[in-house]
């Protein structure tokens, strides 16, 4: 889902700033919808699943992978002088607050950080 183009000068960004506003649209879309899926599965897990069960879930181990990455896009999007009209575009918007939500999901849960220090 990564188009290699610089975001700040980092590569790999998660959110999509090409340029071409049709394909970051399109782009942007689909991964607000991803982080969404991925939202609802990642709460199930820390809400539902047994602490004993949540460290064998291969979804731990991709949001350990993932939440780096993330962060990185984030603090990157946030670091544009063209922020606040980027805001203002509804698809960009939601997948911001999607890729929030994802970290907040992820800072409050214990066995999240666990992971992380080690």
């Amino acid at each position: 889902m990564v188009i290699n183009i610089p975001l700040n000068g980092i590569v790999n960004s998660f959110i999509s700033l090409t340029g071409l506003e049709k394909l970051d649209n399109l782009l942007n879309k689909v991964k607000e919808r991803s982080l969404c899926i991925l939202n609802y599965i990642f709460r199930y897990l820390f809400e539902k699943v047994p602490n004993s069960e949540k460290k064998r879930s291969p979804y731990l181990a991709r949001a350990l992978q993932f939440s780096p990455y993330l962060s990185q896009s984030l603090i990157a999007v946030c670091k544009r002088p063209d922020l606040l009209k980027l805001i203002e575009d509804e698809t960009f918007s939601e997948v911001l607050i999607e890729g929030i939500d994802t970290l907040v999901l992820f800072s409050g849960e214990q066995e999240f950080q666990d992971e992380l220090v080690i």
